[in-house]
């Protein structure tokens, strides 16, 4: 069979399990979870193809992006599972290819990690950590570090802050023009990290005294006393890594 004929093949069966999951209502849940699995039984034999990037290319991407954010918002949490695990498969058999996708759709799969059920949110955080081991994705940077600076819930700042530090790339990190201060030069600063060395060790290292203090049954200290934490770094200029695109321009 030809590399097309195949690529048309594979097409037309991840359609058909796409269109299973949109138009069955979420009631019929068992339909929707054999529909996930047979994607990822689907995407596993071409885990050693050669030219697995033009098989799963970006027409696949297209299909998978409504079904994806449709089961990764769902109530039950083994749908929520099987849909990380689907992602990460796909991550590991795509390697960077999978940045395509993760362009369109990172911040819904991110909305995950905001759930309340603390099952789901972990299903999620893990999906999420093992897509950045597998995949080079500069652009989730910006989200992640949107939702470090606008998110009012504790545990979505320090998923993305683990996230942004889990895989240490050889990536060439460069400091917007307005950053000139000691602190915010490249030496200081850790791979996907946008604050000097040491910040997030420490806020972690709060983090942890304020449960310990609650677990003996006291109020714990507060990480960040009356938004100390958050005024110092109001004032830091940026220290964002930039996309090529834009340094090229600026060049």
């Amino acid at each position: 069979m030809s590399l097309a004929a195949e690529a048309g093949r594979v097409e037309a069966e991840m359609e058909k399990q796409c269109a299973l999951i949109l138009k069955t209502d979420n009631e019929f849940w068992e339909i929707r979870n054999k529909a996930i699995l047979a994607l990822t039984e689907l995407v596993g034999r071409y885990e050693k193809h050669a030219n697995v990037q033009d098989i799963l290319g970006m027409s696949v991407f297209r299909l998978l992006k409504e079904p994806i954010k449709n089961m990764i918002a769902d109530l039950r949490s083994q749908q929520v599972r099987d849909t990380c695990a689907f992602l990460v498969r796909l991550s590991q058999i795509v390697g960077d290819h999978m940045r395509h996708f993760l362009r369109d759709s990172f911040a819904f799969i991110l909305d995950g990690v905001k759930v309340p059920n603390k099952v789901m949110s972990g299903f999620v955080d893990e999906c999420i950590m093992n897509m950045i081991k597998n995949t080079t994705f500069k652009t989730g940077i910006h989200i992640l570090v949107s939702e470090i600076r606008d998110s009012k819930a504790k545990v979505v700042r320090e998923r993305c802050l683990v996230s942004m530090n889990s895989r240490p790339l050889s990536l060439p990190l460069s400091v917007s023009s307005s950053c000139q201060t000691e602190s915010c030069r490249p030496h200081s600063l850790t791979p996907f990290s946008t604050h000097p060395a040491g910040v997030h060790q420490r806020n972690f290292g709060a983090l942890g005294a304020a449960g310990e203090g609650r677990r003996r049954g006291g109020r714990g200290s507060d990480p960040w006393p009356g938004g100390r934490l958050r005024a110092r770094t109001r004032n830091r200029p940026p220290c964002i890594p930039q996309p090529a695109s834009e340094l090229s321009s600026q060049d």
